[in-house]
């Protein structure tokens, strides 16, 4: 059965856009044909319209997504100035180091042999949705893999620190530049002009998985919530541990006057 004729009770088009909103991150043609069940060139042509009509766009060349449609419309909370972790204890001597673009994003891949660690350091202006995010986690371990030939899977990456940002056309700062808000844990809001709107933009300097970071895009939640859903739950952890060990002094002193006061 030829590729054509899978699949003949759905569009082309209708297979090749559930392909695209059903992956977690950009295709290429060759991807897309194979998953869809299209001949190559038929697919290459299909993605010209849709993407002509907008339907789907390409984040980096050569590869698609689907034109995200966010609920929040342009309050999208996006990522940036990421610094990517991975353990490599028996990391040999004389791995260059790796530096490229990938459309606005720039991933810089740093092999540290005396510590046994390789970093990424990414960075993106104007900010990562997570299609971008996951690509660019991909392209991360892509490069370890070209460099060492080992295969890093997601959970051995660590999101050892990155920068949360929202941006809104709506709204602007009048007589001020910029903004900078406190909260109660110490963490700095940052808000300030850009490109005719306004960004707010928090700092996160404790380590997260990939997942979590995922899960903090597909939430829609704002940079500040994130931040202080972090903060509350760290407080909370605090008072936990400060009810345990008191808990152990108590029962540690019940002891004590047991054992001196045992009648024999």
């Amino acid at each position: 059965m030829s590729c054509n004729s899978c699949g003949s009770g759905i569009s082309k088009t209708k297979r090749i856009l559930k392909v695209l909103r059903e992956s977690e991150t950009p295709l290429k043609p060759k991807e897309i044909a194979f998953l869809a069940k299209v001949n190559h060139s038929t697919t290459r042509s299909y993605l010209r319209r849709l993407e002509g009509k907008e339907q789907v766009e390409r984040p980096f060349p050569q590869v698609y997504v689907a034109t995200p449609t966010h609920v929040m419309g342009d309050d999208l909370v996006c990522v940036h100035n990421l610094v990517l972790g991975v353990d490599a204890p028996k990391l040999s001597k004389g791995i260059r180091k790796f530096e490229g673009w990938f459309g606005a994003v720039k991933l810089r891949v740093l092999f540290g042999s005396k510590r046994g660690k390789i970093t990424g350091f990414v960075s993106c202006d104007s900010g990562m949705d997570l299609d971008k995010y996951l690509f660019v986690v991909d392209k991360f371990k892509s490069v370890i893999f070209e460099r060492v030939g080992v295969r890093v899977c997601d959970g051995e990456v660590n999101v050892v620190t990155f920068e949360l940002n929202k941006d809104r056309k709506d709204i602007r700062l009048d007589g001020v530049k910029s903004l900078t808000v406190k909260d109660f844990s110490g963490v700095l809001e940052r808000i300030y002009s850009k490109d005719g709107g306004v960004r707010s933009e928090v700092k996160v300097s404790e380590s997260m998985s990939v997942a979590s970071v995922e899960a903090l895009l597909k939430g829609g939640m704002t940079p500040y919530q994130i931040l202080q859903g972090q903060a509350l739950t760290n407080k909370k952890l605090d008072n936990l541990d400060d009810t345990l060990k008191q808990t152990n002094r108590l029962l540690a002193n019940v002891l004590y006057e047991l054992k001196n006061n045992r009648v024999t």
